[in-house]
């Protein structure tokens, strides 16, 4: 019997070992039908690609038995996205790819749970690529990501920023890192994530609940940072970047690697940000509003036969001056270094991801562990600075996740947990009490496709938390808790032809009260808060809706949303004061409502010209008709782009860029807050594209707040200070590639 067991064992291994097709083809430009060398062709979910030869031919060999998005792209031309299905054998696959276009449905998207494309998801995904966020030239990635339309930041200066998705922000959105959800503090608009721009390859931007793939805190959306692709197969490529901001006198220089010898691949990336204080549109210096920021990245990983394993080590370093009461007035000069009244911060993220095909199986195991240490160094009397805050958060999340292909539908099944744990140090202020938090969820979702042109999207989760919050310094009994939630989301997305799609969704989410809302009592920043343990999660119910419609000539896109929440957790604040003088805010719960829509048009007169306008609105409510609070302004956007590609062997190609922002004044906000007025920006940004000698370089020039607006954006929480935004700033930056064969 053992010896029958064994030749099975041996039979299947060798049958997955020989379920494997060869892919090859030819890659052109689909109008002159010329041949692209060096075109390059991805299968992401393999992590496996390749680059044509001079006749524009290329071979992919050893493909596991499924189905599979394949991915061809090459400069200045539109990504093209196919998808192959196959057991055994060879299959030829033809590609013609049409110059850059700015409309692009085929994007490969991963957030919704496995690899699709944009106009394949039920569930609304808005994407930024590398150029994008390149392109943009400020000195936060999360002020950058908010010129999407819906997509907003609270700030306090340039280095922490919070970003708001369609009027929610904090414990009601996620970011993630590559899929891991950011574990850091989140729960105040003073803690900005831990996390910047280098070595991002896109960013996915989920608006609207998306408990259904994330669990408890994704009510309002999610923002994802995908990493950078590896290099090709026995490719290398590297990279350097270094960026000058006139207004902070700031500089920005990262640098990474990353070959792929064999089935190997690897990579490394390390960066800096060096700010002073910013300087507002007043000629004012905006004091303590410097910051100094550190990361080194690593990934290394093997894809073989029917088999994909990653590992990933972030590690992110934040120095972030404070503008605060106590702190303006003990400074004298700009200088780059934090001396007092700032936050240390610290966040090492180590990520396992494991994929193993099976037939039509694709099966995952993931492990990442994150520890978060926080600290705050203070000078309150003039005389000394010492640290009074120091949490250490330490986080373990895992998941086990199956994707089955039947037919043209996926089967997606997971289940998910975290551990969690905050340690005080002997320091005077726990701004957090130590605690123990785990969860624990399953999910399934259905992706049906039907034609080609139908794609539907059910999806079901239970999850379960466990909060323990021992008595201890401002806890005067042990805070025990349970949470249960079911969230569900069901959306289709149909292609009524090659220019119109029409998107709907109806989804649920929820969020369990955080670890402050249960236990805070004392002082946090400049005023006394106190939370409450018998808050009840936050449940909502969204409704969506989006039309697209596209020809050579002109796109227009649509999308209104309707989002009730029962029990909506707020920070109030109170006629009371504390011992020490502090105003008292109180944790309160009520039902809210939050509404509105984002639409876009763009016009392409030609193919080197684009002329886009998007306006966005929002209107959120509590059930007594007031305003709720951090509200952002409604706002009107236009662009002017042009690309041209020169006959000339050095200078490839130009691009010019001028973007207009109007927001609206804000008048309908919370009781505590007050009116905020209009105001209008502008930036230009010029870049080049040289090739010399065979050396790829590229050059950058922005100009942001052309005309040195005095401005104030109604959440800053700058405002109540008499600070506004930042003024005139000149980007210039320099990135040279370096690449070529191992």
């Amino acid at each position: 019997m053992k010896k029958n067991y064994i030749i099975l064992v041996m039979l299947f291994a060798t049958y997955l070992v020989n379920a494997q097709f060869d892919l090859s083809g030819t890659i052109t430009d689909s109008k002159t039908n010329e041949t692209l060398p060096n075109a390059s062709v991805y299968i992401p979910g393999l992590n496996r690609g390749t680059t044509a030869d001079d006749n524009g031919k290329y071979l992919l060999k050893n493909i596991p038995a499924g189905k599979y998005i394949v991915k061809f792209s090459f400069l200045s031309y539109s990504d093209l996205v196919k998808e192959i299905s196959y057991d055994k054998g060879k299959i030829s696959l033809d590609a013609q790819l049409d110059p850059e276009s700015p409309v692009c449905l085929h994007q490969v998207v991963i957030t919704a749970g496995t690899y699709s494309t944009q106009d394949e998801t039920a569930i609304k995904i808005e994407t930024l690529d590398k150029k994008d966020i390149e392109g943009f030239g400020g000195v936060s990635l999360i002020k950058d990501i908010a010129r999407i339309p819906g997509i907003d930041a609270i700030s306090k200066g340039n280095g922490i920023a919070t970003p708001i998705i369609r009027g929610l922000s904090t414990t009601n959105i996620l970011v993630l890192n590559n899929g891991v959800k950011m574990q850091n503090f989140q729960f105040s608009v003073n803690h900005p994530y831990l996390i910047d721009e280098f070595g991002v390859e896109r960013i996915e931007i989920v608006k609207g609940p998306a408990s259904l793939l994330f669990g408890s805190n994704a009510v309002g959306g999610a923002l994802n940072m995908i990493k950078e692709s590896p290099a090709l197969k026995n490719k290398y490529k590297s990279d350097f970047n270094v960026i000058f901001n006139s207004n902070t006198q700031g500089y920005v220089t990262n640098a990474g690697i990353k070959a792929s010898p064999g089935n190997m691949f690897f990579g490394l990336r390390a960066g800096t940000k060096n700010h002073r204080d910013y300087t507002d549109g007043n000629n004012n210096i905006v004091p303590n509003s410097r910051f100094n920021e550190k990361s080194i990245k690593f990934f290394t990983g093997i894809s073989k036969d029917n088999f994909v394993s990653k590992f990933f080590m972030d590690y992110n370093m934040m120095k972030l001056g404070l503008t605060v009461p106590p702190a303006i007035k003990l400074f004298t000069d700009n200088s780059r270094k934090n001396e007092f009244w700032y936050q240390d911060l610290s966040n090492i993220l180590i990520s396992s991801k494991n994929i193993l095909y099976i037939n039509n199986f694709r099966n995952e195991i993931n492990i990442n562990f994150q520890t978060n240490n926080r600290k705050l160094y203070e000078n309150p009397n003039s005389s000394e600075v010492f640290n009074t805050v120091d949490m250490l958060l330490n986080t373990w999340t895992y998941e086990a996740k199956t994707t089955k292909k039947i037919g043209d539908h996926n089967l997606i099944a997971a289940f998910q947990g975290l551990s969690q744990k905050n340690q005080n140090s002997d320091v005077p202020e726990h701004v957090l009490p130590d605690f123990v938090l785990n969860d624990y969820a399953v999910m399934g979702l259905f992706q049906l496709n039907y034609y080609k042109i139908f794609h539907s999207q059910l999806g079901l989760r239970y999850d379960a938390r466990h909060i323990v919050i021992p008595k201890q310094e401002n806890i005067k009994t042990d805070i025990d808790k349970y949470f249960k939630n079911i969230s569900y989301s069901a959306g289709f997305t149909v292609d009524l032809n090659k220019h119109f799609l029409l998107r709907a969704n109806l989804a649920s989410g929820y969020r369990t009260p955080s670890i402050a809302e249960l236990s805070q009592d004392g002082g946090h920043g400049a005023r006394y808060e106190i939370g409450n343990p018998d808050l009840s999660p936050q449940r909502n119910y969204e409704g969506d809706l989006s039309i697209h419609f596209h020809n050579p000539k002109i796109k227009f896109e649509f999308s209104t949303f309707y989002n009730k929440i029962n029990h909506y957790i707020f920070l109030s604040p109170t006629k009371d004061t504390s011992a020490n003088g502090l105003p008292v805010f109180r944790y309160l719960q009520t039902d809210a409502t939050l509404y509105g829509y984002e639409a876009n048009t763009g016009f392409f007169p030609a193919n080197w010209i684009n002329i886009s306008i998007a306006y966005n609105y929002l209107n959120a409510q509590k059930n007594n008709g007031e305003y709720l609070p951090l509200i952002p302004q409604n706002k009107l956007r236009a662009n002017v782009s042009t690309i041209h590609k020169l006959k000339n062997k050095v200078f490839k190609t130009i691009e010019l860029d001028i973007d207009g922002l109007y927001a609206f004044a804000q008048n309908k906000h919370d009781a505590f807050e007050t009116d905020t007025p209009a105001y209008k920006i502008f930036n230009f940004s010029l870049s080049q594209e040289i090739n010399f000698k065979g050396q790829q370089m590229k050059l950058n020039f922005k100009l942001n707040n052309i005309f040195d607006t005095i401005y104030i954006d109604h959440i800053s929480t700058l405002k109540g200070l008499g600070y506004y935004n930042i003024g005139r700033n000149i980007n210039i930056g320099l990135k040279i590639i370096f690449n070529g064969d191992i």
